[in-house]
Parts: structure tokens; C-alpha cells; sequence
């Protein structure tokens, strides 16, 4: 729980870091970019857009006002719905005053038309904080001039609106499109504040107008909602945050909204006779028609589905979002929060619990599986939630999880092959190293098999020879004897003087035990039968080898005070085993092995009873078998 309330905080600092915006942002645009609709463009949204074809045939801009004065009374008998311009007229046409009033005349033809109006830069005011109750003055067509005339101020006030002359005609609406850290524009201010009324967006006036919303019917509520109630239908709920900003769902480029060339449109309409025009009619007819540039280089900017995208294309997709409900919501705060607890709590206990380099892996694929639901949640409802802070914060637990664990079973492993590397076979310390839990502290009582093999006469040989003569053979015979025991992945216990103890199925659990510790005493009689003859060959003496083996419970595992440790084995199986080992000798015999050790291997070996004893610190006689071959080899045993 630490741990995810932890990086659930450190993941919202990571929100907070400008690069990390950037490139949260762009996988923003990469889901728009593999969501693209262009079916959810509603038909009744045309684009006239005013392109470099248009500027070569009606001249360089600002047109003529009566160029516009002459389309507006052609497209007036068509009867769109609503008509906006995503251009300024803000101020009169000095070359020809009467251009302006044909223009007004032209305008007063339309219920609906809507120019373009802009914040000045230093007057742009934030929402600021939730106002007590909902708020629902927004500026009327008729509201902009100040008629007080007292002076105190302009007319216009903070506001760039269309010129006295075209006011009483027309309604505004700000066409300003801010953009992102990153310079690209995802969202339109549908509401802004102008002292303590609202200035709407051009978009927001236009959908209003053709839904026949009045201003009246408008509710702001900062960080929530602008809510509409058209006078048919139920009440439209635009979510905005907390500057009055909406995400604009981009589904298609401009091209995907079936644009109009603006000349061809003015062709179109003074041509009634023209094939195209019923097309035209029908397609004007209870529209919205949204004129703006389209030119090289005019009022071009970045979105998420098009580097130079022309400004009325924003327009028209924040207009598409509205009337289509395609709505791009973000989490709330509690939502976001107990999804990254989560998250990172699952992250954790992957990368904690499970195997080191199988929890990483898991955590991994969770990871993955988050992305996955978040691009889902994107592409099935429109939910916006974070992923990079999220993910970055978790690929970071899982490293530094990982990197602890490693360098712990580092650690551990190391003392381990120090601690074990000399008496266990390579093969058996690549698998404790492998699962260090086989290894546990304390002891386990398991059926294993022992072996205790001793030189003889090797007493009398170092009564009879100086230590300089004793040693080097001693060496040579345990360094020659030692393999086999590692080689049939046999534990080496210690070395008692001249002797050797051994061990099977442990620290692994073998089920064939038995047979391994038998066949590792043949063949270490055969490597002493090789050593004899090369030490026969130097003068040396000539030395034999008793092993007994036993089969039984015991118990294995770390062993001996708080100073020495040492991994063994004990119980009355062990010291059976040391007892048969000097039975050899009675029955001059190289390989002893008793009832229990015989029942396991009477399968694999020929073995002959020798007889039924006592041995020392046992009531009970025993069975005792002596080795002759593996059933099929020629080779035999005493």
C-alpha cells in the first residue's frame, strides 16, 4: 500500500513536468489518429472555404465588400440554418462606404449569421473558480456597444467585434483557438469571460443558432458543463474544464467534411440553371454554413490529424463534437486516483512476490494489458485517461524492484557458491542457485542414501611413511575420488582424514538415490584400481578402498553452532552407514550396502547376501549385501 500510494503521488509530479505534457499530448493525437470517423461528421455542417483558387479569381485579400454582399443575397433564398464567418469585419470599408451598407442590407436578409469577434490579447481572463450557482449571461448580438455615452469607454471595450455598421445584423462570436504546451491546437474556448458576462465561441454561437437556442437557455458551469436546452430534444451537455475550454473530438481532416470551394459555390449560385445547384440547394438548405480560408499559408495550424490544418477546420470539428455528442471526457480526480492505486499496487506485488524475472515479465504484460484498457476506454466511450506518468511511474517500480531483487539473489547466490560450491556437484549448485528455497535452514527429513568410503591400512601407511609421502597420495586419491561423487550429482559432506561421506537426494530430492550412490562407489573403485596401477609403476604403495552405503531417514540441512555452519546430514540411517563401511574389511569385500540400500537397486544390480548382522549401537540384525556388477556388465566387485 506504501508503495502504491507512493508512486500514485510521484505519478501526478510527473504530470506536472513539461516534457511529460508534450508527449502525453501526442499519444492524445495518436488516438485520434487510429480513431479516425469520418461517419461521425454530421452532413449538415458545409465548409465554404475561401482558397488560393478563389483569391486567383476574385483578387487578393480583403475583397470588395460588395463581393460578399452579392453571394449573401444569392445563398439567402436557399435558407441555411445558421451562417458564420470565420473572418473579421471589424472595420468599414473606407474605399467604398456603400459597399458596407449593401452588406448590411445583404445580412438583414438572414435570422441567423454570425461574425467573428475576437478577445484582445491582454483582455483574455481565465474562468477562475466555481461561481456559487450556475451562470447563464452570455453577450447578446446587441449588447457589445456601450450607448451610455458618457465616455468612460469604448464602445468595443475588450473586444475586436465587427464594425457599428454590420451590429444590428449580425451576432458574434470569438474565433480565437488557443493551443497546447505544444503548439498544437486540441481545444476551443466555448465560453469566455468578458467582465462579468460570457463571450461564446464562434462554434458554440453557430450550433446554438441551429438548434434555436436562445442566450437565456444557456447555463455555464465552470469545470462541468455548458448546458443547452433547444426548445426539442433533451438538453445538451457540453463538458468543459475549468477555463470554459472543450475537447474538440477530431474525426476527420478538413477534407472529410465534403468541403465547398467558395468559388465554386459563387459560381454555382449565379448559375441557377447550373446541374450542381439542386446539389447545392439540397445540401444548404437547413445547414450550417461556415466560411474561412482555406489559402496556403492563411490561418493554418496544427492538430491532432493534420500539421496544417486551416482554422475553420477546428471549427467545424468542435461543432461536429457538439451536435454528434461525440464528447471526450477525462476521469474525475477520485476515479484517476483509485485507478492508479491499483495499478501500481498490482505492478508491485507482481514484481515483488513472483519469481524476480517471471514477476517483471508479469508486470510487464500488465502494463501493456493498462495501456490496452486505457486505448480501449478511448476508443469504446471516449474516456481520455493519462498513460504516460502512469506508465513511466510503473516501468520504474518494476525496474527498481527488479534491480533489488537482482542484486539481493546476487548476493545471496554468491554466498551460496561459496557456502556449497565445495561439495556439491556443478550440476546440483546450478539448480540450488536456480531455486535457493531447496535449501532450507534448519533441516529436512527426507529418505536419502549415504555413503562412507575409507582407505585401508592408511593408519599404518603414515606410521610407516613421513607426512611429505602421506599427503601428496591423500591428495591424489580424493582429488581423483571427489568427481565421481559430483559426477553421479552426489553432495560432498567432508572429508574425515583419509575418508570420504557423501550424500544423495539432497539439497535436490532424487528419486533414484540409491542407485546413484551405488554406482558412484563402483566407479570410485574402479578410478582407485587406475590410481594403484600408476602409483605401483612409481614405487608407491599400493592402497584399497572400503564403501558402505545405507539407504533411510534422515535429516539434511544447515547445521552447527553460530560461528560454523555446515550443510550435513544426521539421524541413525548416518551412523549406519559409517558402521557398514567397516564391514568391508570383515568380509574383505570393496562394497557394502545394506537391506534397505539393496531393495532400491536389486533391479539395476547383481548383489549378494552376505549375511544378517549386528552392528554396533543396533539391537536389531541387519541384512548386508555386498555389490557384484550392473546386471549385463562383465565387470565385478569383491
Amino acid at each position: 500500500m506504501a508503495v502504491a500510494i507512493g508512486s500514485t503521488a510521484l505519478s501526478f509530479a510527473l504530470d506536472q513536468i513539461k516534457l511529460l505534457k508534450v508527449f502525453e499530448l501526442r499519444t492524445v493525437d495518436f488516438r485520434f489518429q487510429k480513431n479516425v470517423r469520418p461517419d461521425k461528421i454530421p452532413p449538415e455542417i458545409l465548409m465554404l472555404g475561401i482558397g488560393d483558387q478563389a483569391l486567383e479569381q476574385l483578387g487578393r485579400w480583403p475583397w470588395p465588400r460588395d463581393y460578399h454582399a452579392d453571394f449573401l443575397f444569392r445563398l439567402a433564398p436557399l435558407k441555411p440554418k445558421a451562417v458564420g464567418y470565420d473572418v473579421l469585419f471589424s472595420e468599414p470599408d473606407e474605399r467604398d462606404p456603400a459597399a458596407d451598407f449593401k452588406l448590411a442590407a445583404a445580412l438583414s436578409q438572414y435570422p441567423s449569421i454570425v461574425f467573428g469577434a475576437a478577445l484582445k490579447e491582454k483582455e483574455k481572463v481565465a474562468l477562475g473558480p466555481h461561481p456559487p450557482e450556475p451562470e447563464k449571461q452570455w453577450i447578446e448580438k446587441n449588447s457589445f456597444a456601450d450607448t451610455s455615452g458618457d465616455g468612460k469607454k469604448s464602445p468595443e471595450g475588450p473586444l475586436i467585434l465587427p464594425a457599428p455598421i454590420f451590429r444590428p445584423h449580425v451576432k458574434s462570436g470569438q474565433v480565437d483557438l488557443p493551443r497546447d504546451a505544444d503548439g498544437v491546437a486540441r481545444r476551443i474556448p466555448l465560453v469566455s469571460r468578458n467582465g462579468d458576462r460570457w463571450l461564446p465561441h464562434l462554434a458554440l454561437r453557430l450550433v446554438c443558432e441551429y438548434l434555436d437556442v436562445p442566450p437565456d437557455k444557456v447555463v455555464v458551469e465552470p469545470g462541468r458543463f455548458v448546458i443547452l436546452s433547444p426548445p426539442a430534444g433533451p438538453p445538451v451537455k457540453i463538458p468543459i474544464d475549468a477555463e470554459g475550454r472543450m475537447t474538440i473530438s477530431f474525426r476527420a481532416k478538413y477534407a472529410g467534411f465534403n468541403p465547398i470551394k467558395y468559388n465554386d459555390a459563387d459560381s454555382v449560385l449565379k448559375t441557377p440553371e447550373d446541374p450542381r445547384n439542386p446539389s447545392l440547394a439540397s445540401r444548404m438548405g437547413g445547414s450550417i454554413v461556415l466560411v474561412g480560408f482555406t489559402a496556403t499559408g492563411v490561418d493554418v495550424l496544427p492538430t491532432p490529424l493534420d500539421a496544417n490544418s486551416p482554422g475553420m477546420a477546428v471549427i467545424g470539428s468542435a461543432m461536429a463534437t457538439i451536435l454528434s455528442g461525440d464528447f471526450i471526457r477525462t476521469p474525475s480526480l477520485g476515479w484517476d486516483v483509485a485507478a492508479r492505486l491499483m495499478f501500481f499496487g498490482v505492478i508491485f506485488g507482481l514484481a515483488r512476490f513472483l519469481p524476480t524475472r517471471f514477476g517483471a515479465a508479469t508486470a510487464l504484460g500488465v502494463v501493456c494489458l493498462y495501456v490496452w484498457l486505457l486505448w480501449m476506454a478511448f476508443a469504446k466511450a471516449n474516456m481520455m485517461w493519462p498513460v504516460v506518468a502512469p506508465v513511466l511511474t510503473a516501468l520504474a517500480v518494476i525496474f527498481v524492484e527488479t534491480t533489488i531483487r537482482l542484486v539481493q539473489e546476487a548476493k545471496e547466490k554468491l554466498q551460496i557458491r561459496s557456502t556449497f560450491g565445495r561439495y556439491l556437484s556443478k550440476n546440483v549448485l546450478d539448480m540450488v542457485l536456480d531455486d535457493p528455497k531447496v535449501l532450507k535452514l534448519g533441516g529436512v527429513r527426507r529418505e536419502m542414501t549415504v555413503l562412507f568410503s575409507d582407505i585401508q591400512g592408511f593408519t599404518t601407511f603414515c606410521e610407516q611413511h613421513e607426512p611429505e609421502d602421506v599427503v601428496p597420495i591423500l591428495n591424489e586419491a580424493l582429488d581423483s575420488l571427489t568427481p565421481v561423487i559430483f559426477e553421479h550429482e552426489g553432495t560432498l559432506d567432508k572429508y574425515i582424514g583419509d575418508a570420504i561421506m557423501a550424500f544423495w537426494s539432497a539439497p535436490r530430492e532424487q528419486p533414484d538415490h540409491a542407485l546413484r550412490a551405488v554406482r558412484a562407489a563402483m566407479q570410485m573403485q574402479r578410478e582407485l584400481s587406475r590410481l594403484r596401477e600408476k602409483w605401483k609403476s612409481e614405487g608407491k604403495p599400493e592402497l584399497k578402498m572400503g564403501v558402505g552405503i545405507n539407504t533411510g531417514p534422515m535429516l539434511v540441512g544447515n547445521m552447527g553452532s553460530s560461528q560454523l555452519m555446515s550443510y550435513t546430514i544426521i539421524g541413525d540411517a548416518v551412523n549406519l552407514g559409517a558402521r557398514v563401511e567397516g564391514l568391508t574389511r570383515k568380509y574383505d569385500t570393496d562394497i557394502v550396502i545394506t537391506e534397505t540400500t539393496f531393495d532400491q537397486v536389486k533391479d539395476q544390480l547383481e548383489c549378494e547376501l552376505l549375511e544378517e548382522v549386528t552392528v554396533k549401537g543396533k539391537a536389531k540384525p541387519i541384512k548386508v549385501y555386498k555389490v557384484i556388477r550392473e546386471r549385463g556388465h562383465v565387470t565385478r566387485f569383491k
